[in-house]
C-alpha cells in the first residue's frame, strides 16, 4: 500500500475509534476491517464493514419501532424500510448503498483493491457519525463537517440533474401537445 493510501487509512482509523466502544457492545469490532486492510485481506475488510452496517440498520429498525422482526431481514430489506423511517440524509443513504455494493462485489469474487477498502471505511465512518449523532445520546460527535462538506460537493450536481429533468419534462410536455 502506498504512503498516501496508508495515511488515509490512518485517518479513517482515527475517525472510527470514536465509535469502537459502543459498536463492541453491539458485537461489532471496528478494528477488524482496518486490520484486515493492513494485512491484505481486502474482501474480509469489506465483509466486516457490511456486517457493521447491517448491525446498525437492525438497531435503527429497533429504535424506530418498526414493526416486524429486523433480525430476519436482509440488508436490502432493512435498508429499504429504515432509510424512510429514520429520515436518513441522502448522503448517508448513498454511502450505505455504496458499502452494500462493494461488499457484494467482494463476496462474488470481483477484484478488490486497497483503495476500495479505504474509501468504504471512510464512508462507514460518515454513516456511523450520522447514526451516533441521531441515536446514541451520550456520544457527542466531533462535528458533522464531513456530511456537510459532502452535501456541498454534491449540491451543484443535484441542481444540474434537477434542472435537466425539469427541462426534459417541459420539452416532453410541449412535444405531446
Amino acid at each position: 500500500m502506498d504512503k498516501g493510501l496508508e495515511a488515509r487509512l490512518d485517518n479513517v482509523e482515527e475517525q472510527l475509534r470514536r465509535f469502537v466502544e459502543v459498536m463492541e457492545s453491539m458485537g461489532r469490532d471496528l478494528n477488524r476491517p482496518v486490520a484486515a486492510v493492513r494485512d491484505g485481506y481486502y474482501e474480509a475488510s469489506l465483509t466486516n464493514a457490511g456486517s457493521i452496517i447491517e448491525t446498525m440498520l437492525r438497531d435503527v429498525w429497533r429504535r424506530e419501532g418498526i414493526k416486524g422482526e429486523g433480525k430476519k431481514k436482509t440488508i436490502e430489506q432493512l435498508f429499504s424500510v429504515v432509510k424512510e423511517q429514520a429520515k436518513m440524509d441522502r448522503i448517508v443513504q448513498d454511502y450505505v448503498r455504496d458499502i452494500q455494493l462493494v461488499r457484494n462485489r467482494a463476496a462474488h469474487g470481483e477484484e478488490i483493491v486497497p483503495e476500495d477498502c479505504v474509501e468504504t471505511l471512510r464512508k462507514l465512518s460518515v454513516v456511523l457519525e450520522w447514526y451516533f449523532s441521531k441515536y446514541i445520546g451520550e456520544h457527542q460527535p466531533e462535528g458533522e463537517e464531513e456530511i456537510v462538506e459532502e452535501k456541498k460537493r454534491r449540491l451543484p450536481i443535484g441542481r444540474v440533474v434537477m434542472i435537466s429533468l425539469l427541462v426534459l419534462t417541459l420539452i416532453g410536455a410541449v412535444l405531446v401537445k
